[in-house]
């Protein structure tokens, strides 16, 4: 009798195992630790982006422009390259440039292209006369500026058309902004 009971219940456990072993294999694909990120931005940024470092004095654009130690040069430079959502373009501060900025990418939601500062010293300078404006943002979305100074261009400092989602912060110059 005891045998009996023992081999009916070896049967249900067996008959048990069975069915969740193969449901256990279909859950454990797709069973994922948790991501633990100290950033705001989703984890793509932090993945993805880059920083690029610009030097108006020691850069050249020939560099990579990954590190402060081989920085670009020129806006120019800057002008004429793709950017990923979350990258940031740094300048060193305390230098001049005597070109216009054309912001050449968008950003997206909660990862913003951040055209900023980097260094030491006082905020870089765009500067004309010569250009028409210090930075142009024509239909791009989630883009910052910040403590970057413009002035002397020959119309707007910033000029924003046809764009959304953007911020500028921490400026310390006479510049008008024109927003269409």
């Amino acid at each position: 009798m005891i045998s009996h009971l023992m081999k009916k219940h070896q049967t249900r456990i067996s008959s048990s195992l069975s069915l969740i072993i193969p449901f256990t294999l279909l859950i454990i694909p797709f069973t994922l630790p948790p991501i633990i990120s100290s950033s705001p931005f989703p984890v793509i940024s932090e993945a993805w982006a880059a920083t690029y470092y610009v030097d108006a004095t020691n850069g050249n654009d020939g560099n990579n422009g990954l590190s402060e130690a081989a920085p670009w040069k020129t806006i120019s430079k800057v002008n004429s390259s793709t950017f990923t959502p979350g990258d940031q373009i740094l300048f060193k501060r305390g230098e001049v440039w005597r070109e216009q900025l054309e912001v050449p990418s968008p950003g997206s939601s909660g990862n913003p292209i951040t055209f900023g500062a980097y260094g030491s010293g006082e905020n870089p300078l765009i500067s004309g006369p010569g250009i028409d404006h210090c930075i142009t943002i024509l239909s791009k979305h989630h883009i910052t500026i910040d403590s970057i100074n413009c002035k002397y261009a020959n119309n707007e400092g910033i000029d924003v058309n046809s764009s959304t989602y953007f911020t500028i912060k921490n400026l310390r110059s006479h510049i008008v902004i024109l927003m269409e």
